[in-house]
């Protein structure tokens, strides 16, 4: 959301940092939901408000490089989330990728057969784009 959202003043919250920016510079997002409007009938959530809080409404020219980790079996949130937020970088022509871990379900991330390789590819992108 954060890679998307920074234009977004519905989203800024009143936390007492109205004068500082929202916007991140990368992101990795691991088996994230980009579209909530596939979630809003069973979980009661409005088609405005799904659409609000939606990453995938909100990517434009300036959205945050994003690195997309996803498991191939996630029964939680379809590896198709990730696959349409890519697609839409690709056609804006931002940085991004996909990175499909072969059957580690939903929170891959934590187990200790892919902790360590997810990781290293999520340090190797902020590298690349924030720098050392």
């Amino acid at each position: 959301m954060l890679a998307s959202s920074h234009k977004v003043a519905a989203l800024e919250g009143e936390g007492g940092n109205a004068g500082v920016s929202s916007r991140i510079r990368a992101a990795v997002a691991m088996a994230a939901p980009g579209d909530m409007s596939a979630y809003a009938q069973r979980t009661g959530v409005t088609p405005e408000l799904a659409a609000l809080i939606s990453p995938m409404t909100h990517i434009d020219k300036d959205s945050a490089p994003m690195l997309l980790i996803h498991s191939t079996n996630d029964g939680t949130v379809p590896l198709a989330q990730s696959e349409a937020m890519l697609a839409r970088y690709e056609e804006l022509e931002l940085a991004t990728g996909l990175i499909k871990i072969d059957k580690g379900g939903h929170a891959f991330w934590n187990s200790p057969q892919w902790f360590g390789n997810v990781m290293e590819k999520a340090l190797v992108f902020f590298k690349e784009h924030l720098g050392n």
